[in-house]
């Protein structure tokens, strides 16, 4: 017999995890289940692996500080925080 694993969530809510956030291709932006916008800072980041770097980028928004469902969004003080390889 073999345990079936669980859901991983990092999010405290699982409504909110990375796949609940839609991106949109031509404006380079993903949109939150509460319908706010995340923006692509600008910079990119190279990760590096035991094999390889690869290239991502970030994308947040300032209105997670003052959002109602912030905790259970995210953990994090600064708000949530996207990472998309390119």
């Amino acid at each position: 017999m073999v345990a079936i694993p669980g859901v991983f969530s990092l999010t405290p809510d699982p409504n909110y995890n990375y796949d609940q956030f839609i991106y949109n291709e031509k404006e380079y932006t993903f949109t939150c289940p509460q319908g706010e916008k995340l923006f692509i800072n600008g910079n990119w980041y190279i990760r590096n692996t035991n094999r390889s770097g690869y290239v991502i980028n970030r994308y947040k928004t300032s209105k997670c500080q003052t959002f109602p469902v912030k905790d259970l969004c995210t953990t994090n003080a600064k708000g949530r925080l996207i990472e998309r390889t390119e």
